[in-house]
């Protein structure tokens, strides 16, 4: 798919289960195999998830490649700005989750500062 695991290896079990690979399609035996040996810092949960993902990932790199390399288009970005209606329910939701998330980060930053200041 070329989408990144980033967030957790339940990400590789959902996609091991879309592709139906056995035994590791199945959450339980997934869990119990990888998910909680990484959870307890066995490196054993990551050699497994290394081994399940080489089965089914193909990796080509430009050294790997060489020459024959693709070359990339340069990647377009187009940001569009959709108003909502105003006074509408959506508006609201927005600014309000807008403002709350922004004083989220203004506290870690503030707090971050503190604990830099702190040393």
């Amino acid at each position: 798919t070329g989408t990144p695991f980033v967030n957790c290896p339940d990400d590789i079990q959902s996609l091991l289960a879309f592709m139906n690979i056995a035994p590791l399609n199945d959450p339980k035996v997934f869990a119990k195999a990888i998910t909680a040996p990484i959870k307890n810092f066995q490196s054993i949960g990551l050699s497994r998830l290394r081994i399940a993902t080489t089965c089914f990932t193909l990796r080509r790199t430009k050294a790997v490649l060489g020459d024959k390399a693709m070359k990339m288009v340069d990647k377009t970005i187009r940001i569009a700005a959709v108003p909502f209606p105003e006074g509408s329910v959506h508006q609201a939701c927005h600014d309000t989750l807008y403002e709350v998330t922004r004083m989220a980060l203004v506290g870690l930053f503030e707090d971050q500062d503190n604990k830099a200041l702190r040393k």
